[in-house]
């Protein structure tokens, strides 16, 4: 249940920034909500260093201390194609893969683990714990901006499932 208030809540923010006014295709409009891109950290980053297996990216995760995010994609996907040259390519998206390793595999090929994360639509980016264990997922196409912000959230642990639990145990009566 609480799944499908999230995703209803990451929809209507997707469409609200769709459709503000500020988004007239400017590179400042996510910058005036959100911050510079750069503001993750000082560092500029050029490209995402993918993981190409899930092995590669838990070990990676462990040395580094950070969590994980698997991108599931096929070749034929007209919207993973989008994702990788809008979302995975913005400034602010690329800063994330200092806290977080970013892995990438396809779904076609890599049929055990996408069997194991019950992938069926693609794009799909499943976000992890340290320990590899599924905290939430992101289905379809997702523009940079709200990518960045969705990753923020999940990162400061902003509408995790631990987070909402510990909300309601303590607002009980909303």
């Amino acid at each position: 249940m609480l799944t499908v208030i999230r995703r209803i809540a990451f929809i209507g923010v997707c469409l609200w920034l769709a459709m503000s006014p500020h988004n007239e295709g400017t590179a400042w409009a996510a910058d005036e909500i959100y911050g510079p891109p750069e503001s993750v950290e000082n560092v500029v980053i050029t490209h995402i260093d993918w993981a190409h297996t899930l092995d590669s990216a838990t070990s990676r995760a462990a040395a580094n201390d950070r969590q994980v995010i698997i991108e599931f994609y096929t070749d034929w996907c007209q919207w993973c194609k989008a994702m990788d040259e809008s979302t995975f390519t913005d400034p602010g998206v690329m800063a994330l893969s200092k806290r977080v390793v970013f892995a990438r595999s396809n779904a076609e090929v890599d049929t055990a683990n996408a069997r194991t994360f019950g992938i069926w639509r693609y794009p799909t980016c499943v976000l992890t714990n340290k320990g590899g264990q599924e905290v939430d997922r992101i289905v379809g196409y997702v523009p940079p901006v709200a990518f960045r912000q969705t990753m923020q959230d999940y990162l400061d642990g902003k509408g995790t499932p631990w987070d909402l639990e510990k909300r309601l145990k303590t607002s009980a009566n909303d």
